[in-house]
């Protein structure tokens, strides 16, 4: 009885993660360079969505700085998206770690 028990409590478990991992798969979030000028959006799980460069930006800077402004933007909405998947899977887990879940 126990194991039938434990069973049932670990598929629930499953059916809960997925359906958080395809809530941070629609998750959007942004991250931004120089006051907004480069803004990009990122879904939950790590895929750019959208960049958007102020024309104003773009006349005003070289090559180099744009592409620095746009890695800089695409790392904050990657920690974002990180801290949003995790802090997800950490309500649904307690905290314990599962191996293979990479949050």
């Amino acid at each position: 009885m126990n194991k039938m028990n434990l069973l049932k409590q670990a598929q629930q478990l499953k059916q809960r993660m997925e359906a958080a991992q395809k809530e941070i798969e629609s998750l959007r979030v942004e991250g931004s360079s120089d006051r907004g000028s480069v803004k990009v959006v990122m879904t939950g799980d790590k895929l750019l969505s959208s960049i958007e460069i102020d024309p104003k930006f773009l006349s005003s800077s070289n090559t180099v700085e744009l592409e620095q402004h746009i890695v800089s933007a695409i790392n904050e909405a990657s920690k974002k998206a990180e801290k949003q998947a995790s802090k997800k899977m950490k309500s649904l887990t307690g905290g314990f770690k599962i191996p293979g879940m990479g949050f």
